[in-house]
């Protein structure tokens, strides 16, 4: 290098840890599928292992069992003492399979279409701004792509949901209502943690007809079959059935933002005065500079819907225009999830 072309090179004034997160995390996730896939934290749930016993149990070589059980330690998912290796106890909750809040199911899903969160999908849904599941097709707008997806798409979003739907609902006041609508509703999840948490209250899971069908397995499962009815509908063209409090779970962001304009208004006409309107999303700040978990869901929603996520300014704004009053936007509890709760 010569003496001219070393002297127009300057030190670097600011640090490269961010970009070097994202490509971190390029290899983070798909150990972390892999791990599952193999049943590495199923095998640590049952006891706590040495390397060699991992290996046994896997059947996998020293070296790549070490490479998934230190990238797991570094992340906080797998505890390492003494050359022995356990499950801590995020992982004991949500990433054993034989927890009933386990991520496992979505999991499941995100290995099985792993291919679809690729640089070559995401670069032809940029260019194309068309979704990629599904043969380019939006999934919620074909019935035969939606009746192939709804099992496995249900019970990847009730693994997504349970956690958290036990948990918010005893954040918001809900002794005055009679009727809870879960509208885009898929496994009842939101609807089973409502009213575990509201024993007074009865529930209605509305979603399309391949959905319903599986909802009421997961709904079965808490026993609350006499107190959640399913109805099968179109959410846009079929009426609303009578309830005094609307939910929508991860709904919104599934659509373009003048779908959640029309059902912010259908819900308003539909709801008795004094009703609630109730939403769970991840939701950016009011200048859209992050978080990092909106960006991200909106990156998924532009591979495989044709939506993406609102700001709170956004999302407080459209509320209003329809009529709500009382806005109040929750900071995220359990998850990114923000919760939004407006009054007519």
């Amino acid at each position: 290098m010569s003496a001219s072309a070393s002297s127009a090179i300057s030190k670097p004034q600011s640090d490269d840890h961010a970009i070097w997160d994202l490509i971190f995390a390029f290899w983070g996730s798909p150990a972390l599928l892999v791990a599952h896939d193999l049943k590495l934290f199923s095998v640590l749930g049952e006891r706590p292992r040495r390397l060699e016993e991992v290996c046994e149990a896997l059947k996998i070589e020293p070296r790549p069992a070490s490479v998934l059980l230190e990238m797991l330690t570094a992340f906080g998912l797998v505890g390492a003492r003494d050359g022995v290796f356990a499950l801590t106890s995020v992982s004991k909750e949500y990433l054993d399979e034989k927890s009933p809040i386990s991520l496992g199911g979505y999991l499941d899903f995100l290995v099985a279409n792993h291919k679809l969160w690729s640089v070559e999908t995401l670069k032809n849904a940029v260019l194309k701004n068309s979704p990629q599941v599904g043969g380019g097709k939006d999934v919620f707008s074909d019935p035969e792509v939606m009746k192939a997806f709804a099992r496995v798409f249900t019970r990847a979003m009730y693994a997504h949901s349970i956690g958290s739907a036990l948990t918010w609902p005893e954040t918001v006041d809900l002794s005055e209502a009679r009727v809870l609508l879960d509208v885009g509703g898929g496994s009842g999840a939101q609807t089973v943690g409502v009213l575990l948490q509201w024993p007074h209250l009865k529930g209605i899971v509305l979603d399309t007809p391949p959905v319903t069908v599986e909802a009421a397995q997961y709904i079965g499962r808490f026993g609350l079959g006499d107190r959640i009815r399913t109805v099968a509908a179109d959410m846009f063209s079929d009426a609303f059935p009578e309830a005094d409090v609307h939910l929508y779970g991860d709904i919104w962001h599934d659509w373009p933002k003048e779908k959640g304009e029309f059902l912010a208004r259908k819900s308003f006409e539909s709801l008795p005065p004094g009703g609630k309107i109730i939403l769970r999303e991840v939701l950016y700040n009011d200048d859209r500079s992050g978080p990092v978990a909106a960006a991200a869901y909106s990156v998924d929603m532009l591979l495989v819907t044709m939506g993406g996520q609102y700001s709170r300014k956004e999302m407080k704004s459209l509320l209003e225009d329809a009529g709500f009053r009382d806005v109040q936007i929750g900071a995220p509890g359990a998850g990114y999830r923000s919760l939004v709760v407006a009054r007519k």
